[in-house]
């Protein structure tokens, strides 16, 4: 008989960098549980910038039916929901404060999901490069195909490159890794009838906190029609 650790109360992060794990991590979590956390950080920052290494939960069609993670930069800010299996990916927060909520529902098993925070203390600046363009075609009512061109400069220095997704209304962005080589990437289970900001950036550095050059970004509204999931900003490979 598998036993699981539970939640237990909200807690209040306020540490310049810190952690959150779910239950029982690193082993499987299981259900019902209800988690929250607060991330804000006593050094009142710029951003705050999630970095998730694991993150595998139990999974079905929708994230209404399934698991979730979200994520709300306020009080009448509507959580962004994260589900399913992902790799490597990173949400930065343009807000000094973030508030968490995991939920897994009776009789499921998820393995686990694990984040490290990092407080920014000086605004994230991108430089846009003018002639590094992308497009976006096939809108639907909850995805979309991206591409983009060569990256313009030296590629000597690109450390990372993302694909980053931002819903026009919140101050959440998805950074999901993409190779220097590829050129396109398809993104689903977004919300319809929203606006969406879509680019590709590099860091030439190893975090955060070095120069960024950013694509030029392209707006875009999802076309009315019934919301697939409640799901939001899973890139799929």
């Amino acid at each position: 008989m598998e036993l699981f650790t539970p939640c237990g109360e909200l807690r209040t992060l306020t540490d310049f960098n810190g952690t959150i794990h779910s239950p029982n991590y690193p082993c499987r979590y299981g259900g019902p549980q209800y988690c929250r956390w607060t991330i804000m950080p006593s050094n009142s920052p710029k951003a705050i910038l999630l970095s998730f290494e694991d993150f595998r939960l139990d999974r079905d069609r929708h994230c209404s039916l399934n698991d979730w993670l979200g994520i709300s930069t306020g009080e009448y800010n509507n959580d962004t929901l994260l589900c399913g299996h992902m790799d490597r990916f990173q949400l930065l927060i343009s807000s000094s404060k973030v508030d968490l909520s995991f939920f897994a529902r009776m009789h499921r098993q998820g393995d686990a999901f694990s984040a490290s925070y990092h407080s920014l203390q000086a605004d994230v600046i991108e430089m846009e490069v003018s002639s590094w363009t992308m497009s976006v075609q096939n809108i639907e009512s909850t995805s979309l195909e991206a591409s983009w061109e060569e990256f313009p400069l030296n590629d000597k220095y690109i450390e990372y490159m993302f694909l980053k997704i931002t819903e026009a209304t919140k101050g959440i962005s998805v950074l999901r890794p993409v190779y220097t080589h590829e050129r396109s990437r398809h993104i689903e289970n977004l919300y319809s009838n929203r606006e969406y900001v879509i680019q590709v950036v590099i860091w030439t550095g190893p975090d955060i906190e070095h120069d960024i050059y950013s694509s030029v970004n392209v707006s875009v509204t999802t076309k009315e029609g019934g919301m697939s999931s409640l799901k939001a900003f899973i890139v799929k490979f």
